[in-house]
């Protein structure tokens, strides 16, 4: 994580109330992230596209079901992609199929959580994402 800047994380997931939810999480926790909500992945790919933020974000927290691109394809798009395969990306899904977590592990995801653990163990989760090792994509 850089010192110089909050970590930026986008939360990708077309229920607007997931949205309201998971920024509450952290804002509880911690006023450093900056939270940006896109409700599916083509929004992503074109804020990454464009660098809207004029950097990349440090953490992409993605859900799997969503229309126009699936967080498949998005996952395959990000790591497929130079300059956004380092940012990690952690899928957040109501799915608790065994198979959909190895495909996105195998996709290059950095974690797979279902919602239901997410919200029953916010804290613990938090402390994931604090320590998991976030890749600063400036320029």
């Amino acid at each position: 994580m850089n010192a110089f800047h909050n970590p930026l994380i986008y939360l990708v997931d077309n229920d607007q109330g997931e949205h309201f939810l998971v920024q509450s999480i952290f804002d509880e926790q911690s006023d450093s992230y900056a939270i940006r909500c896109f409700s599916d992945g083509a929004d992503l790919i074109t804020q990454l596209t464009h660098r809207l933020d004029a950097r990349f974000p440090d953490l992409i927290l993605l859900d799997l079901h969503m229309p126009i691109l699936s967080g498949y394809d998005v996952l395959r798009l990000l790591k497929g992609d130079p300059d956004w395969k380092g940012i990690p990306v952690i899928i957040y899904s109501a799915s608790t199929d065994r198979l959909a977590r190895k495909r996105c592990l195998e996709l290059g995801c950095s974690v797979f959580l279902d919602k239901s653990s997410f919200y029953q163990n916010d804290e613990n989760v938090l402390t994931s994402f604090m320590i998991l090792p976030l890749t600063t994509h400036e320029n």
